[in-house]
């Protein structure tokens, strides 16, 4: 394309970050391309589920970011998972049937550090966080 100020070569209307052309499409760099939120996938349902917000709300009431409308061993307000600095946590809100990580119960109102591949389960309901 004759916009270019440097010597590559690219399909017209496609533009590589730094080169200043403004129609088209932007070719992003490898770093962006490879960030993606931290998600669930729900052990269940094999739903892949997309965490948002830095305070991520999860139980059976209508406030929360995932509802879990089929599972009555879910507390209404069960957990959050929390992002802070890049990291993530996950709270559980003195829920009936308890929060577990990797299969170890964890108190309740304190942050439990979780890790891609950490293992969740909520009442009886299996989750898998990931990065």
């Amino acid at each position: 394309c004759e916009n270019h100020t440097d010597t590559q070569s690219f399909s017209e209307g496609t533009s590589v970050l730094g080169i200043e052309e403004f129609d088209g499409t932007t070719v992003l760099g490898d770093e962006e391309q490879k960030r993606t939120a931290p998600y669930l996938i729900r052990d269940k349902t094999k739903e892949k589920i997309g965490i948002d917000q830095p305070i991520f709300k999860i139980g059976k009431e209508m406030h929360c970011d995932y509802i879990v409308s089929d599972n009555n061993a879910v507390s209404r307000n069960h957990a959050d998972i929390l992002t802070k600095d890049g990291r993530f946590y996950i709270i559980d809100h003195h829920s009936t049937n308890k929060t577990y990580v990797d299969e170890k119960a964890i108190p309740a109102q304190e942050e439990t550090e979780i890790f891609s591949g950490t293992k969740l389960r909520l009442g009886n309901e299996n989750f898998v966080f990931y990065l």
